[in-house]
């Protein structure tokens, strides 16, 4: 596991935790079918600028949990800003659709 402890992006650094049975502060490690722990690791990565890693981290949450409309609509914006414009509106729109139902 790895925490970034500071955002800028000249002087990101990152500090790495040991495996083990328990994460940081004692909590159990994440459950990997989880879809929230998809969403928060694809969200993280977008603030990152790491685009098309917080992509695939969606994808993994859809999986788990397509009805959830926020994934897709959090999908949709690093899509929007690798210019992948018709892929990210077709997320906006089911988000929507997921929304209103």
């Amino acid at each position: 596991m790895i925490i970034v402890c500071r955002r800028e992006k000249e002087n990101s650094y990152l500090i790495p935790i040991p495996n083990s049975d328990m994460g940081l502060f004692g909590r159990k490690k994440y459950n990997d079918e989880d879809s929230d722990v998809w969403i928060n690791k694809g969200i993280s990565l977008a603030q990152l600028e790491r685009y098309e890693e917080s992509i695939a981290c969606f994808d993994e949450a859809i999986r788990l949990n397509p009805e959830e409309s926020m994934v897709w609509y959090v999908k949709g914006r690093p899509l929007k800003k690798l210019g992948r414009d018709e892929e990210a509106e077709e997320c906006f729109a089911k988000a929507k659709e997921l929304d209103e139902s």
